[in-house]
Parts: structure tokens; sequence; C-alpha cells
């Protein structure tokens, strides 16, 4: 075992720390940026969804229960990516894996 650092840990234990942790990095990070990716895309799509059915308003009530749907849908989405910092907590993940 090697001599302990200022820190109280040895560098044996250092060692095993950052690679479990680089791990655990990795593995969240790809799991923040598929759900991310996901975010991205449903966002926009919502968002396109109702203003398509709000153009349609007045041909029948389900456009209206659709075009409203949508745009609460729409959102909740863009305010979990954005409020949520969705690419900061990927930047994060990506900075602190080695």
């Amino acid at each position: 075992m090697k001599t302990q650092g200022k820190n109280g840990w040895s560098e044996d234990l250092e060692e095993v720390m950052k690679t479990k942790d680089s791990e655990d990095y990795m593995r969240l990070g790809h799991l923040a940026f598929k759900a991310n990716k996901i975010l991205a895309i449903c966002g926009p799509l919502l968002t396109g969804t109702a203003a398509s059915g709000s153009a349609f308003v007045g041909h029948g009530s389900w456009v209206v229960i659709v075009a409203v749907t949508e745009g609460a849908r729409s959102s909740s989405v863009n305010t979990f990516e954005h409020g949520g910092q969705a690419g900061m907590v990927i930047e994060m993940y990506r900075n602190c894996a080695p």
C-alpha cells in the first residue's frame, strides 16, 4: 500500500475511486444525452401539433382538445428541458469523466 497524502487517502484508493467514478459519469452522461435528445425532438413536434390543431378550431370539438392538450404537453417538455438545465447536466458529466 502506498503512502497516504494530505487528505488521508492512499494513492491506490484514489485510483480505484477515480475509475469507478469515471464509469458512472460516462454511463450517466450517455443517459442524460439520450433523454435530452428525446426532449429536443418532442418539444417542437408537440408545439407544431398544437399550432396545426389550433388552425382548425371550429371544425369540431376534438380539434380543440388536441390543440390544448398538445400545447400543455409541449409547455411541460420545454420547461423540463430548459428549466431543468438538461444540457448543462450533460456538460457536467462530460467534464467530470477523465
